[in-house]
């Protein structure tokens, strides 16, 4: 296993580690500036996949619903640890609930790594939880597949149980913990957002 895929908790999927990332000649974890992305593959293609991913981060640091909506192709999933696939429809459903319903979300990100048409980025979010009240604090990955410019695939990469303690408290943690808990909360937290039939 290769240090940046050690330096994460939750891994990458099988088609992010087999496309090449985190292997040796990439950059140690941290931070790497786009100029030293570029030492790696075809420049332009590079900086073309680095900005769109950029772009979408910022839309929703600045809750540019809009902006977000105009980053995914319409037959895009969304795999959220929590609420499970979200596609299309649904994830403008869930961006849309959730920037309107936490206007103190604050999103700080770095894309790290650039491989093909995949980035990948670490982010810390702050946020307040809107069915609950509770305060939020994550950091996480995630992992994007463009296509033509705009998110195919997009994979979000957290601790769900630290999700569930923060969001409903020590009930939360418990039920998190106990057989059968990833699909209830799934379902709990798909009615919050407005998003019905659950998804695998």
């Amino acid at each position: 296993m290769s240090a940046f895929q050690q330096s994460f908790p939750f891994q990458p999927s099988a088609a992010v580690v087999s496309s090449g990332i985190g292997q040796p000649g990439w950059p140690k974890p941290g931070c790497p500036s786009l100029s030293e992305l570029l030492q790696f593959t075809n420049a332009s293609h590079v900086e073309a996949i680095y900005t769109r991913s950029c772009a979408l981060f910022e839309a929703l640091q600045s809750g540019a619903i809009d902006a977000v909506r105009a980053a995914y192709l319409p037959e895009a999933v969304l795999e959220h640890p929590v609420l499970g696939g979200l596609h299309g429809p649904e994830i403008d459903q869930y961006w849309a609930t959730f920037l309107k319903r936490t206007p103190d979300f604050v999103l700080d990100f770095t894309i790290t790594h650039v491989v093909g048409s995949i980035a990948v980025a670490e982010w810390s979010a702050a946020y307040t939880f809107f069915e609950t009240g509770r305060p939020m604090r994550l950091a996480g990955l995630s992992v994007l597949t463009l296509q033509d410019g705009l998110v195919k695939h997009h994979e979000e990469r957290f601790d769900r149980r630290a999700w569930s303690y923060q969001a409903l408290g020590l009930s939360g943690l418990l039920i998190s913990c106990m057989p059968g808990s990833r699909s209830f909360l799934r379902q709990e937290a798909r009615r919050a957002f407005g998003i019905d039939a659950p998804q695998t």
